[in-house]
């Protein structure tokens, strides 16, 4: 088929795969259907059904519920953040070290069912604006940077151990 947008312009769906998602159910426990447990299909089916007419329905070939982030794919997350600012500062001259334990320490904060949203936020408010401030206050431009946490408290310091991988 093809697809027809507000300006007139037609798109054409041939060898296309559309991707929908919904929350739908997420305010009976707190979980859209979206991220089921076990045991749910009937559940989740039952609030399809009241929401979307069966013609619909009938025209979706697959409905897939994903299981909640946590533990390692978590940390891949974060540690794909802190690569994106470590990035982002190479530009600007600065070369970050993140502590191996770095990423398992900002997803111990991370709760819930917003997943890599909430981590995102956590990384934004726990790494990037404390690495602005010291960098604003800093005295001179560090070329490198060591950051880690301690006590909860990220922590940079400009003498980098030199046995720490990037």
């Amino acid at each position: 088929g093809c697809l027809t947008d507000s300006t007139g312009k037609r798109v054409s769906f041939k060898n296309t795969i559309v991707v929908m998602t919904s929350n739908l159910g997420g305010e009976k426990r707190g979980d859209g259907l979206g991220f089921n447990p076990t045991g749910r299909d009937q559940e989740q089916l039952a609030a399809l059904r009241q929401h979307f007419t069966p013609e619909f329905l009938g025209r979706v070939d697959h409905i897939i519920s994903f299981k909640s982030l946590e533990g390692e794919v978590l940390e891949a997350i974060a540690r794909k953040y802190l690569d994106q600012l470590g990035a982002r500062a190479a530009q600007n001259g600065l070369q970050l070290y993140w502590a191996p334990e770095l990423a398992e320490r900002l997803c111990q904060n991370c709760k819930g069912r917003e997943g890599a949203r909430q981590l995102r936020r956590i990384v934004q408010s726990r790494v990037e604006g404390p690495l602005a401030e010291y960098l604003l206050r800093s005295a001179r431009k560090p070329g490198k940077l060591w950051v880690t946490e301690k006590n909860g408290e990220i922590c940079f310091q400009m003498n980098i151990r030199t046995d720490v991988q990037k």
